[in-house]
């Protein structure tokens, strides 16, 4: 099974969306304190589309794209419902062509900490870089490796959302600096006349971490510049405990 093959039924009911919900004004308050304003965007790893959507709502031209068919399809069944146009592409971000360039590409929810080589994240900066119009600006968090370290090492969580039960199991691997979160969904199937049943499914994920001088290096490598990086949802300074970062880069 690939990622986010099932996972994407309960993506949002999961509370997974809510998110890139509590990012939207942070986003606009980076892009405010760097003085940009853009007209197109692409929203990179879009998922199910809710920023994608939302960003499209306030008339911006907006491109998303995923590697998951699943993910996609959700996307475009929301994007129809909330009467939005937005190009949804299926493609892995490591290969990412886009036919127009664009003034913002964002990439949020640990989408870059999915790229487990080194070499796979300089190519996908190239690739960002590609895609943007010269002074573009690429937007993005990763998880540091203090926080796989504090938060995906031998983790257990549980939901139970009625219709939906999610169980998580996470582990790191600090030498590699690999962190592996199973998730376990019970989902309820609607049979008439008899008890309730669940079926049940699971997906396991990896993840890497990377430091702040290896994403800088590989930005550069990349073709792009690091401006600034923050304490995500703040604008304080990264520290030691510092478990995600928000980055901003430039296309020069």
């Amino acid at each position: 099974m690939k990622l986010y093959d099932r996972l994407a039924e309960v993506y949002d009911s999961g509370g997974w969306d809510e998110y890139s919900r509590r990012l939207l004004p942070y986003l606009h308050e980076v892009l405010r304190r760097f003085r940009f304003r853009q007209k197109s965007v692409l929203d990179l790893a879009c998922g199910t589309g809710t920023l994608a959507i939302a960003l499209a709502r306030e008339g911006y031209r907006v491109v998303g794209v995923d590697r998951s068919a699943a993910m996609l399809q959700q996307a475009r069944d929301k994007s129809r419902q909330a009467k939005v146009q937005v190009a949804f592409l299926r493609q892995d971000m490591r290969k990412l062509s886009l036919k127009e360039t664009v003034d913002l590409t964002t990439c949020f929810f640990d989408s870059i900490n999915y790229l487990l080589s080194y070499q796979d994240l300089v190519n996908t900066f190239a690739r960002v870089a590609r895609a943007l119009n010269p002074g573009g600006l690429f937007v993005f968090d990763i998880n540091t490796p203090s926080g796989l370290a504090s938060h995906w090492d031998h983790h257990k969580g549980a939901r139970d959302l009625g219709d939906i039960a999610i169980i998580g199991t996470n582990s790191y691997d600090p030498k590699n600096k690999l962190g592996t979160i199973s998730i376990t969904v019970f989902k309820k199937i609607n049979s008439k006349g008899v008890a309730s049943l669940f079926e049940k499914f699971s997906e396991v994920h990896t993840e890497r971490a990377y430091s702040t001088s290896e994403v800088k290096n590989a930005l550069r490598e990349g073709g792009l510049k690091l401006l600034a990086h923050y304490d995500c949802m703040t604008f304080r300074r990264p520290g030691k405990k510092t478990g995600r970062i928000l980055c901003v880069a430039k296309r020069p």
